[in-house]
């Protein structure tokens, strides 16, 4: 009997432990299923973004992360700023930006003119400040875009440094690389004004990783307009 019931004991336990083992494999198969339907859906995201216009784009992105956020998903969020990361960091898409100001500005022009020289000064000045106001309408539409992914990308961060240490870890690790993706695409992108305010509350962050990495986006920024500032005195003066 004594033997038996320690048979019984070890069975159960080796039972238990390939239960386990069994249970951790469908878990990990089930992450890799999400991992690769992510790709799939990442993949065909990016080619409809980049048959649209670049506004287009980016307030899809916009529209898409503010609802991720109101409804708290986690994956969603992830999904978008991978997606933003991506597509805002292409040459296509800074191509696709610079056709849609032209072409506003074109078009707005055009509005002025039945396409004959213009006689009237007044109205080639009357042109030309309309083909400017319709490429600044654009570039104010992108950095309104812009700003909110970049404020979407600060809640990424701050939930992925107050969630280190938690059972999902592996959430906040990726959560944390898709924000810092975010912002280093939007560096190029955003005006330098509208950039540093948007990293500025992650100066003063709790978590003195966090205060670090904002603190060298900050200097890299910094640089970066410095070298074109020099560069632009380089070209006057030579």
């Amino acid at each position: 009997r004594r033997r038996a019931a320690k048979a019984a004991r070890r069975a159960a336990k080796e039972g238990g432990a390939a239960a386990a083992a069994a249970l951790e494999a469908i878990e990990m198969e089930k992450a890799r299923a999400i991992e690769t339907a992510s790709a799939w859906v990442g993949n065909l995201v990016a080619t409809l973004l980049a048959r649209e216009t670049a506004t287009a784009a980016v307030s899809a992105l916009v529209r898409v992360a503010e609802r991720a956020t109101l409804e708290g998903s986690e994956g969603l969020s992830w999904l978008v700023a991978e997606t933003a990361a991506r597509h805002l960091s292409s040459r296509a898409f800074v191509a696709a930006a610079r056709r849609e100001a032209a072409s506003a500005a074109t078009a707005a022009a055009a509005s002025f003119s039945d396409g004959s020289e213009p006689s009237d000064p007044t109205e080639e000045t009357r042109a030309s400040r309309a083909a400017e106001e319709a490429a600044a309408s654009v570039a104010r539409t992108l950095q309104a875009g812009y700003a909110t992914l970049a404020e979407n990308a600060l809640v990424m961060l701050r939930s992925a440094a107050a969630s280190e240490g938690s059972l999902d870890a592996e959430s906040a690790a990726k959560a944390e690389r898709a924000g810092r993706r975010v912002l280093a695409a939007l560096d190029g992108l955003l005006a330098p004004g509208a950039y540093l305010r948007a990293i500025a509350p992650l100066l003063e962050h709790d978590d003195g990783r966090v205060r670090r990495k904002a603190l060298r986006l900050v200097a890299h920024r910094l640089r970066a307009a410095a070298a074109a500032v020099s560069k632009r005195r380089q070209q006057r003066q030579s």
